[in-house]
């Protein structure tokens, strides 16, 4: 019921699927009238790590674009930005979000540098995972898809355009 229950775009399926394992596997009911169904930290939890976890994932992805020198204060910016406060500890798939788009930034990087098999195959994964948690989000992956090709046939790159660009529709 978890994986499908899409009847409508409010429902944040990655988030719920991840929210719901963490439950079921930290959470057990008891039977006593006063005991709690559910317990809410068990269900918020996987946000909160999302969102320390896009701490890391900004500071990688500065790397990635060499913005090194600007990496302490790009994590001190977004460690106080309302996006991270609020969706940081909601439970709904936003914090899952924040994390995958600041991931795929800096996939997309690695991607156009290597040129390898793997980076854009895991844009593909990030892009699915980010359409299924929040189908609101769609032009994030559709620009940097768009930023990707266009970086891949006027940029400097390691392989032939052809091979990077068939690399990019197959990741895509």
């Amino acid at each position: 019921d978890t994986l499908w229950n899409f009847w409508r775009p409010t429902n944040h399926i990655g988030y719920t699927v991840i929210a719901r394992l963490s439950h079921d596997a930290f959470f057990t009911a008891t039977t006593g009238p006063t005991d709690p169904y559910f317990s809410e930290t068990w269900v918020r939890l996987p946000t909160l790590l999302a969102g320390l976890a896009s701490l890391f994932a900004i500071a990688w992805m500065c790397h990635v674009w060499g913005w090194s020198r600007a990496t302490p204060a790009v994590v001190l910016a977004w460690a106080g930005h309302a996006w991270l406060v609020r969706f940081g500890v909601d439970a709904r798939g936003y914090g899952f979000v924040t994390l995958l788009l600041i991931l795929m930034i800096g996939i997309v990087g690695r991607a156009i540098q290597s040129g390898r098999w793997r980076w854009w195959l895991l844009m593909g994964f990030v892009q699915f995972y980010v359409l299924w948690t929040h189908l609101g989000a769609v032009y994030f992956p559709l620009g940097m898809a768009a930023a990707a090709l266009a970086m891949i046939w006027t940029g400097d790159i390691k392989e032939d355009r052809l091979v990077q660009s068939t690399r990019w529709l197959v990741g895509n």
